[in-house]
């Protein structure tokens, strides 16, 4: 599955996993594509994820009044 929430041009996200952490705080983790060629087909025509280009990555999201959020990546 590949998600747009945390879009940014030419990126591929998948796997999120969210995790509350305290009322309105949230604590996200996604797979980032680093390049690309992030995928590749099997002799199927199934579409494999190259896992040399991908990482996973940690992000705080926090969610405000008015259905403003920040989203912001813990290291």
């Amino acid at each position: 599955m590949i998600i747009s929430v945390f879009y940014e041009a030419d990126s591929f996200y998948e796997n999120p996993e969210v995790r509350k952490i305290s009322n309105n705080v949230f604590h996200v983790r996604v797979d980032v594509c680093a390049g690309y060629g992030c995928y590749e087909t099997d002799s199927y025509g199934y579409r494999q994820k190259k896992d040399f280009f991908w990482h996973s990555t940690l992000y705080t999201l926090t969610i405000g009044t008015g259905g403003r959020y920040s989203m912001k990546i813990r290291y």
